[in-house]
């Protein structure tokens, strides 16, 4: 009984812990792209991608409008962005 017990227990744990993510959608760059974005679009945040096949390291950068831009991180205009995004983060939790 108590065997029972726990491999129910067991599955029940293994189906939350799969079923928990399928709201979010975690995006995969495959590849990066060559240049700045244009000024039509706003960047509002960043995320870091590590290689994950078939997932390349990438900066992932949230805009005004429904697109994500995937970006090499060696890129000078990357580091600047991130830098200036992670400054408006420190001041806004200041406040």
């Amino acid at each position: 009984m108590r065997v029972l017990l726990i491999l129910s227990l067991l599955a029940v744990s293994a189906i939350c812990m799969a079923t928990a993510d399928i709201g979010k959608s975690i995006p995969c760059c495959r590849a990066v792209s060559s240049g700045k974005p244009g000024p039509e679009l706003q960047i509002l945040d960043f995320y870091v991608q590590q290689e994950n096949p078939p997932c390349v390291d990438a900066i992932l950068f949230t805009t005004n409008k429904p697109k994500i831009i995937c970006a090499n991180p060696k890129t000078p205009w990357v580091r600047r962005k991130q830098q200036e995004l992670r400054q408006k983060k420190n001041k806004e939790k200041q406040n």
